[in-house]
């Protein structure tokens, strides 16, 4: 994509803030047809070095950026163009001597995307050690309720019938899921956390299997979780 006139090519902030309506329809018309979508922008710049003149073609990209609604577009845009301006600058005043000349061009990069969500239930990884989780043998689609109420209310992990929903449904409706659908999506985990006062933190292995680790706080108690798929 290039600007109409192409007017702001020696202002890398001007430049990209010129394209972020066009960038912004092409996201929303993504949503539209295929739902979910993650992006990335590379802004094409021209650069000149101070002591000989030399001319060269640089790409600035930025962090791959989820959007899951039509009303984080414009948030995710700033954040993307932040990203490529840093990169930018530092190319720039890491002693290369390289200034900016023109920007040529900004790429959108954009694709499909299905956000992780807790669902039903999923047998146990065989990298995970036997009896190191509780895995809560739900026939439903409220796996992370289930497993929060595992962890909040902890049977002995030795006991072979601790994975069971009866030794945690008479805690049901005990947690605010006010506003949360199921499968609870992970970008509502926030929404959760300021609904019951509690935190939980999420990371997924370096390999790129599904599994979801966390830590909640109630009440001034930590428990840990895992829901795996």
């Amino acid at each position: 994509m290039v600007p109409l006139g192409h007017r702001f090519e020696a202002d890398d902030l001007a430049f990209l803030n010129t394209m972020k309506a066009n960038t912004i329809a092409l996201i929303e018309k993504e949503i539209k047809e295929v739902g979910c979508v993650k992006f990335s922008l590379v802004l094409t710049a021209e650069l000149v070095r101070h002591d000989d003149e030399a001319v060269t073609t640089a790409y600035f990209w930025s962090y791959t950026m989820p959007v899951l609604t039509p009303r984080e577009i414009t948030q995710r845009i700033s954040q993307a163009i932040a990203e490529s301006l840093k990169r930018l600058e530092k190319f720039t005043k890491d002693g290369s001597g390289w200034k900016l000349k023109r920007c040529e061009l900004i790429d959108l990069k954009i694709a499909s995307y299905q956000p992780f969500r807790g669902r039903s239930y999923i047998k146990t990884p065989a990298y995970i050690p036997p009896r190191s989780v509780i895995n809560v043998k739900n026939e439903d689609n409220r796996c992370f309720e289930w497993a929060i109420l595992s962890a909040l209310y902890p049977v002995d992990s030795n006991n072979h019938n601790a994975g069971r929903t009866t030794n945690y449904q008479a805690h049901l409706g005990e947690l605010n899921f006010t506003g949360i659908s199921f499968p609870v999506k992970v970008t509502d985990i926030p929404k959760f956390e300021h609904q019951n006062r509690c935190r939980a933190y999420q990371s997924t292995p370096s390999d790129g299997r599904v599994a979801c680790t966390h830590s909640t706080c109630r009440s001034g108690r930590v428990v840990e979780w895992t829901c795996c798929g």
